[in-house]
């Protein structure tokens, strides 16, 4: 019945959700300057954790507090 499965071979690795640690990290590189690239290779993570912490922070409005428009 679940011959099927063992054709496909084992399930894709889960890509690294990101962590409070990478959260915590990121709150501090981003206002440094350094871009998504760059953190990721220091924090040794794919970039889309990366951005996915960004965008976390873009939902939240934090990205809107740290970095504020100007004019308006």
């Amino acid at each position: 019945m679940y011959g099927h499965l063992d054709r496909l071979g084992a399930p894709p690795a889960r890509k690294p959700a990101p962590s409070s640690e990478h959260a915590a990290a990121v709150r501090l590189l981003l206002p440094e300057g350094f871009g998504v690239e760059d953190i990721a290779r220091r924090l040794e993570v794919p970039a889309n954790v990366v951005r996915a912490v960004i965008s976390g922070m873009r939902a939240s409005g934090e990205i809107d507090a740290m970095f504020p428009r100007k004019g308006g």
